[in-house]
């Protein structure tokens, strides 16, 4: 399902989610942005104006062996950090045998070499 943009942040206007004092003082101690735990305001929000993402969210935290579940933007797409691209691709078939649309990528570091013009 979707998400209006508009009434997810109508939604948080009318109840605004702060981060609480102990994030902040963890992020304060963290030197890298990988090590940063990820974390969305919007995502209650999100859910009141659209229900279907609470069954999206406690499918994906069911699952022990993932690094987190963070709801993208506003809504509606999740990013599961999964340990492994083959994880990846077991969760990607289970989502899609709920109906939900899945795409699997990467998180990695990318060369770049200069190729020769003919």
């Amino acid at each position: 399902a979707g998400v209006s943009t508009a009434a997810a942040y109508k939604e948080f206007d009318r109840n605004p989610l702060v981060p609480e004092a102990s994030y902040l003082e963890e992020l304060k101690s963290i030197d890298a942005a990988s090590d940063v735990k990820p974390w969305n305001n919007l995502a209650p929000a999100a859910a009141a104006v659209t229900p279907e993402l609470v069954e999206v969210q406690q499918w994906a935290e069911s699952h022990d062996d993932i690094d987190g579940v963070l709801l993208c933007g506003s809504g509606s797409a999740f990013c599961l950090f999964c340990r492994s691209h083959d994880q990846a691709q077991k969760l990607a078939a289970e989502a899609f045998s709920h109906g939900w649309w899945t795409r699997i990528t990467s998180f990695s570091r990318v060369g770049a070499a200069a190729v020769e013009a003919y």
